[in-house]
């Protein structure tokens, strides 16, 4: 909300903070308001993305997006918006809210819009590449969805640069696990019996989804015995989920 008093009668948006996690302190927050249709929309947007830094390591920036289709990359250590405001918008305005999550390799943000529960169920809707500058953010390339059809979850990249994506329509449609190159460039795209859910996981050998109905769709063959791959010191991989 926007602070006031009395919140019903103000308007929506979002807002990120960052806390130190010894003592708890707000060391910076961010909000900015919605406007137009989406001042009424009171939808979570993304879970936000950590962007690596690039030249030492540690991390350079928070990227998500929201329900006006603005996607925002802020400065890890002051919270400052690049560019002053939204790093990028999705032609579609409110019409394409990005609410599926955004997968991120070094600077590409790669996200879907439509995937929140108000969006139009017959609405046109993207998959969109975008390549964050220090100065601002610019379109590498887009590919249109068939109406109603949306990334419920973020993408996922390979180690090779090739992304999953997971989409789908409404909750009885087939849903669709499509592979994509670096350039934008359509390699697969295989039939699921309904819409992933949660985003698409990689196992050694074999491609899992989750659809909205609670099938577990496994595509190729994990080996029996894996040799688990240990993360970097003092690093966490964190999983969030929404309640729909």
């Amino acid at each position: 909300m926007d602070g006031t008093i009395a919140p019903l009668k103000g308007r929506y948006g979002v807002m990120a903070c960052a806390l130190n996690l010894v003592d708890g302190a707000l060391l910076w927050r961010f909000s900015a308001l919605y406007s137009g249709t989406a001042a009424n929309l009171a939808e979570p947007p993304t879970a936000p993305t950590l962007m690596p830094a690039a030249v030492y390591g540690g991390v350079d920036s928070l990227v998500f997006g929201d329900l006006s289709g603005r996607l925002w990359v802020l400065g890890a250590q002051s919270g400052a918006p690049l560019g002053g405001g939204p790093a990028w918008q999705a032609p579609g305005g409110t019409a394409e809210p990005i609410g599926g999550g955004i997968a991120i390799r070094n600077r590409l943000a790669l996200f879907g819009t439509g995937g929140v529960e108000h969006a139009d169920s017959h609405g046109s809707y993207a998959v969109y590449a975008v390549e964050i500058l220090p100065e601002g953010a610019r379109l590498l390339w887009s590919q249109s969805l068939p109406p109603g059809e949306r990334l419920w979850g973020a993408p996922t990249f390979d180690r090779f640069g090739r992304s999953y994506l997971g989409l789908g329509a409404g909750e009885d449609a087939a849903g669709h696990l499509l592979v994509v190159a670096a350039d934008g460039t359509l390699l697969g795209d295989v039939v699921l019996p309904g819409a992933p859910l949660g985003g698409i996981t990689l196992a050694p050998g074999a491609v899992l989804a989750v659809t909205r109905s609670g099938e577990l769709q496994q595509l190729g063959d994990i080996p029996q015995e894996v040799t688990p791959v240990a993360g970097a010191p003092g690093r966490v991989r964190v999983f969030s989920w929404r309640v729909r």
